[in-house]
């Protein structure tokens, strides 16, 4: 039933305004009022119904998978339409014939070079290497690698739709999916952004399921359930993947210390802080008027966290079954850690220490950039306008709000501005998403408060505290880097969002959570098809 209520919904809202030839019919306020009435429609007749939230989860997966579908095949491939998707393609095609990653420099990695003069080879990202030596078949049947990477991302989703089918849990934790169809987009072609957030989403529901494997590890040594194993396999995949996931890792851990080591809000905050400082750090060596401050910012980011954590040691040991979650937590990690160490061993074999990598970078950079993206130009104060905005004295509130719209931007592109950040949905539809979202947020909040009370406040000060250090880190970026308000940086707030839905799903107010979770779904749904699928496509 409501695989047909769903279809029913996207007939109306997709295939029939295509049939009229209304390519951009979003645009008009007339037929917007009406979709809305068609949305309210939908909901309420699935809210009436009372059909189960797992079943609605999985018919609105299988329905943006027929959408992700329709884009990976339509769009283009001899072109570059998606955001530096020929870039990502150049680092696939290196390891169709390599198995090891290459030193920065590499003649073979030039094709991949893009107009900055770097390459995706440069990185730790595993997904190249991973989505090469799985699609063989792919290429051989397609004979075009571009569409064998993009039917890879499309693999990836449809393992996660699996997991929607397999129980009840699985659909509350994915259902974070179905919230804007950004999320959707970056599984219809090729990135490095796909892979890790799967990983964190699949990591999210082990970790959020105090009754699994991983909980029963923790809490007894039991290392007989696979869910442990793939839970350290998924972390140290994200610790080798795109950076900007990292701190989902420590999201991760303090989640599993706070529910099973009763971990309190003042270490929760004490790492949150140390982890911003240190991060902080990294960035405020490339701002002229405060470069020397990298140290300090550094060192009292290492105490902060240091003395959190020696603190949470300290309230470990004093308990012997504590001392014991503890042990296995910290081996855990370090299971995390053994997944992630030999790619980073390699790296630093073959490009040496992180400040000699970054010298090889740059050396590289001014050999291949274009020439208004060379490292000499760029110190020079000219070459492409957006580069080293903070070394250029523009202030990070100017980056952030007046003059540059990171915050803007990037919240509007978190859901819905497809291609190279200039075929957008309605600003309508945007606001619309941001209200369902936020209210979802706050649901989940009131649910963990109720059904949680002894813990709720550490763990939303662990979920709002890294989803801080997931903007902040876009945001500094953008002011010390280059500009990037893009709203797919954002999304490893995603699986923090993802746990709040696995705990105690069971509890959670379901109809409620049905009908925001299935507006979002519509909302998204009538973007991808009308805006991002004509504009896109052929």
């Amino acid at each position: 039933m409501m695989v047909g209520l769903w279809g029913a919904a996207f007939i109306v809202l997709v295939l029939l305004p295509r049939a009229a030839g209304a390519q951009h019919i979003l645009r008009s306020s007339a037929i917007a009022a009406a979709e809305i009435a068609v949305i309210l429609f939908v909901l309420g007749w699935a809210v009436v119904s009372k059909v189960r939230f797992q079943w609605m989860v999985v018919a609105c997966m299988t329905l943006a998978s027929g959408l992700i579908l329709a884009m990976l095949i339509a769009s283009p491939t001899a072109k570059s339409v998606h955001p530096d998707e020929f870039s990502h393609l150049g680092a696939y095609d290196y390891y169709v014939n390599h198995w090891l990653p290459p030193a920065v420099g590499d003649p073979a990695t030039a094709p991949s070079t893009s107009v900055w003069g770097t390459s995706y080879l440069s990185g730790l990202d595993v997904v190249y290497e991973i989505a090469a030596k799985s699609t063989g078949e792919l290429r051989t049947l397609t004979s075009n690698n571009l569409l064998a990477c993009r039917f890879f991302q499309f693999g990836i989703w449809g393992v996660l739709c699996i997991f929607a089918v397999y129980n009840r849990r699985w659909a509350f934790v994915l259902s974070v999916m179905l919230l804007s169809p950004q999320i959707w987009y970056i599984f219809s072609y090729f990135n490095s952004d796909a892979f890790p957030l799967a990983l964190s989403m699949i990591a999210a529901g082990l970790i959020s399921n105090e009754k699994g494997g991983l909980g029963a590890f923790l809490e007894s040594g039991d290392t007989r359930n696979p869910a442990l194993w793939v839970a350290a396999l998924c972390i140290g995949l994200i610790l080798v993947s795109k950076a900007n996931y990292l701190p989902v890792v420590l999201v991760f851990l303090l989640w599993l210390a706070v529910t099973h080591l009763r971990l309190r809000l003042h270490t929760v905050v004490l790492e949150i802080i140390g982890a911003l400082l240190v991060g902080t750090s990294v960035f405020v060596k490339s701002v002229p008027r405060i470069s020397g401050w990298h140290v300090p910012f550094e060192l009292a980011g290492i105490a902060f966290a240091a003395g959190g954590f020696v603190f949470f040691v300290w309230r470990c040991w004093r308990d012997e079954e504590k001392r014991a979650v503890f042990a296995r937590l910290v081996s855990f990690t370090l299971l995390c850690i053994v997944v992630a160490a030999p790619r980073v061993a390699w790296d630093i074999h073959v490009n040496g220490w992180p400040a000699q990598k970054a010298e090889r970078i740059q050396a590289v950079e001014e050999a291949r950039a274009a020439p208004e993206f060379k490292p000499s130009v760029i110190v020079q104060g000219k070459g492409y306008p957006t580069i080293d905005l903070a070394a250029r004295g523009v202030s990070l509130f100017d980056v952030a709000f007046s003059q540059y719209h990171w915050a803007a931007t990037s919240l509007a592109s978190a859901f819905g501005i497809y291609g190279y950040m200039t075929i957008s949905a309605p600003n309508w539809l945007h606001h619309l998403l941001y209200v369902i979202v936020g209210l979802l947020v706050l649901l989940l909040l009131y649910s963990l408060q109720k059904n949680v009370p002894e813990q709720w406040i550490a763990l939303t000060a662990v979920v709002m505290g890294g989803a801080v250090l997931v903007l902040a880190s876009s945001l500094l970026l953008s002011w010390t880097a280059e500009l990037q308000a893009q709203g797919r940086y954002l999304f490893a707030i995603l699986p923090m969002i993802a746990l709040l839905l696995g705990a105690r799903p069971a509890q959670l107010p379901k109809r409620s959570l049905a009908l925001l979770v299935g507006a979002a779904f519509v909302c998204s749904a009538g973007s991808f098809a009308f805006v991002a699928l004509p504009a896109l496509a052929g």
